[in-house]
């Protein structure tokens, strides 16, 4: 059986090249990646934030050509950057 890996929100953060803070923010707003309790620590799998990052992946699409570019957010909705 296959062991995940959890980092802590410092850790996480850092894996996903982003401050502490606003993982803390998004688990307050219920958004960003899954993430888990135990008792009072947080943590993130490894795979949950691959799983994130690969859902918010910008691409252009071929109508806007490269000056402009659509956002797919992780939970599936996405929108127009302008």
């Amino acid at each position: 059986m296959e062991q995940s890996q959890y980092l802590d929100a410092r850790q996480a953060a850092r894996w996903l090249g982003l401050a502490a803070k606003t993982l803390e923010k998004w688990r307050g707003a219920g958004s960003g990646p899954l993430f888990h309790r135990f008792g009072r620590a947080v943590r993130y799998r490894v795979s949950d934030l691959e799983h994130f990052a690969a859902e918010a992946k910008v691409t252009a699409p071929p109508s806007e050509g490269a000056t402009g570019a659509h956002r797919v957010r992780a939970g599936g909705s996405s929108g127009s950057s302008q």
